[in-house]
Order: C-alpha cells, then sequence, then structure tokens
C-alpha cells in the first residue's frame, strides 16, 4: 500500500450538529435510517449540592463515525466473493456492486456498524470516502460540509 487516507476526527471542535451526517445522506442519496456516518451524543454528571453551593460535573460531547478504511478490515477478510477490497494505492476499503451477493457477513463483521445492506439492491453498501470527489482533489463531502 503506498499510503492510507483516513478520517481525522476533532471531537474538541464537535458540536454534534450533524452537518457531516446530512452532507453524506444528501450526497449519496440515502434513504430514511440509511447512515453512513453517524454522530453520537454522549452526556452525563449531575448537580451536587455541598452546603449552600451546587456543584454541577455536566458534560456532553460528540463523535462523528463512519467506516475508518482499516489497516486489516474485518470486513474484507469476511467477504466471501471479494467484492469488498481496500484499494492499494489509497487505503480506501471499497464494495464492487457486481460481485456482492448480499450475505452480510461484511455487515455483521465491522466492528463499527457501519456497513448497510440495502434491502432493495439486496447489496452491501458504505462509506467509500467519496471516491470521485478524492479523485479529482477534492476532500469527502462530510469533511467539506463541516463548519467548524
Amino acid at each position: 500500500m503506498m499510503k492510507q487516507l483516513a478520517f481525522y476526527f476533532e471531537q474538541e471542535h464537535c458540536t454534534g450538529c450533524s452537518t457531516c451526517q446530512i452532507a453524506c445522506k444528501d450526497k449519496n442519496n440515502l434513504e430514511v435510517g440509511e447512515q453512513f456516518r453517524k454522530v453520537y451524543e454522549t452526556t452525563g454528571g449531575n448537580y451536587v449540592k455541598k452546603g449552600n453551593v451546587v456543584i454541577q460535573d455536566i458534560y456532553a460531547f460528540w463523535t462523528s463515525i463512519s467506516c475508518n478504511h482499516c489497516i486489516e478490515p474485518a470486513c474484507v477478510k469476511k467477504c466471501r466473493t471479494g467484492a469488498l477490497y481496500k484499494r492499494v494505492e489509497d487505503g480506501i476499503v471499497v464494495i464492487d456492486k457486481d460481485k456482492c451477493i448480499g450475505c452480510r457477513a461484511c455487515v455483521n463483521s465491522c466492528p463499527y456498524k457501519v456497513i448497510q445492506y440495502d434491502a432493495v439492491s439486496k447489496k452491501a453498501r458504505k462509506c467509500d470516502f467519496c471516491l470521485d470527489l478524492i479523485e479529482g482533489g477534492k476532500d469527502p463531502v462530510c469533511v467539506s460540509a463541516c463548519p467548524m
């Protein structure tokens, strides 16, 4: 492999606006419930009264997750037909729709749960790092849409 492209997510800047997720859904024409990118919110903490003072340790943060285009992808190893493969030139994990038989082995093996099964086409679908944009020298839509 010549290089490995990856998403670099700066959690301290994320406001949870989901613009990255919406841009991805729009570009890939995803149906309701389909998501190649997910934004998770984590919250917690409490207000504690100590005497006459109320102390808070409230927190909230967001994590944006998509296909990690893993160095050793479990989905590629589990694919029976070779439909899922890792591109040598940039490390992007892609699906050859002509070879995909819809067995869902990749869906079940992904530790990040980001591969989707499309019931209409009966094929697996996932983030392809916006290959058409990358090959044109542009950023993926989730990256370019982020207001931060």
